[in-house]
C-alpha cells in the first residue's frame, strides 16, 4: 500500500517552481514577518516575498498554498492552510502503517502499543505512542513516520472503505478512501492537487475541506522533561 503513495513523489517532482512563480500544486510559504497591516514578508523555497494578506498570519509558522505570479508582477497567494499536523515521528513508522494496511485482523495493535509505551527510551518516543493510545481508544489509529526522507502523518478509520488520512512534509493533507488496497477517492482542498491525484491513480478526486480524524485536545496534560 505504501508503496502505491510513491506516485506522489512524481508530482513533487513536477513542482519545481520556476524563478517566475507558476506552482501547479500547492507548496509551503513560511511567514518570516510582519511588516505593516495586513502585509508580510514570506519565504518560499529560496525566495523572499513580500505580499498582503486578509488572513491574519502567525510570524514563524508555515502554511500550505497556491501561488502564482500575474501580469504586473502581482503575486496571488490563496488558500491558506496552517501547517501543523505534522511533528515528532516513529522512526519505524512506515513499517507499523504497512503493517496495519496489510492486516486482517488489528487485536495486536492495542497491546503493541501498550507495550512499546512501557518500553519508550525517550520522552518523544513516549509522548508519540501516548497520542496514538489516545487517538486509537477514539476509534483512530494515527501513525506519525517518515517516508523518503520526509515526515509525514497517517491516520485510519476503519470501514466498509477505509478512510485514510495522509499529510505528507511536502503535500497539502488529503483524505483518500480504500477498497480492496485501492485507492478509490481524494478529497483535498485545492482543485490542482485534485487534478493531479487524479491522473496520478486514476479515480474520483473531491475537492473541500480536510482535517485530521483525531487531534489532541489542546487542555489535555502532556508531559515536559
Amino acid at each position: 500500500m505504501i508503496s502505491q503513495i510513491s506516485k506522489l513523489n512524481k508530482l513533487e517532482a513536477s513542482n519545481k517552481t520556476p524563478a517566475i512563480i507558476n506552482a501547479s500544486l500547492p507548496v509551503i510559504i513560511k511567514v518570516m514577518e510582519k511588516t505593516g497591516f495586513k502585509r508580510y514578508n514570506l519565504k518560499f523555497g529560496n525566495t523572499f516575498l513580500s505580499t498582503r494578506s486578509e488572513l491574519e498570519l502567525e510570524v514563524g509558522s508555515e502554511y500550505f498554498t497556491n501561488i502564482s505570479s500575474q501580469s504586473g508582477g502581482v503575486i496571488k497567494i490563496n488558500k491558506l492552510i496552517k501547517r501543523d499536523f505534522v511533528g515528532e515521528y516513529l522512526p519505524n513508522g512506515v513499517d507499523l502503517l504497512e503493517k496495519i494496511l496489510t492486516s486482517k485482523e488489528l487485536d495486536w495493535l492495542l497491546p503493541f502499543i501498550k507495550q512499546s509505551l512501557a518500553n519508550a527510551t525517550s520522552e518523544v518516543e513516549f509522548k508519540t505512542y501516548f497520542r496514538m493510545l489516545l487517538a486509537l481508544n477514539e476509534g483512530v489509529i494515527s501513525v506519525p513516520f517518515v517516508y523518503a526522507n520526509k515526515s509525514a502523518l497517517a491516520q485510519i478509520k476503519l470501514g466498509d472503505k477505509l478512510g485514510f488520512f495522509l499529510v505528507f512534509d511536502r503535500f497539502a493533507p488529503f483524505i483518500a478512501y480504500i477498497r480492496g488496497g485501492e485507492f478509490v477517492k481524494f478529497i483535498t482542498p485545492y482543485k490542482s492537487f485534485a487534478n493531479a491525484l487524479q491522473e496520478a491513480f486514476e479515480c474520483e478526486c473531491e475537492v473541500g475541506e480536510v482535517a485530521p480524524f483525531w487531534v489532541k485536545k489542546k487542555n489535555f496534560l502532556d508531559f515536559k522533561g
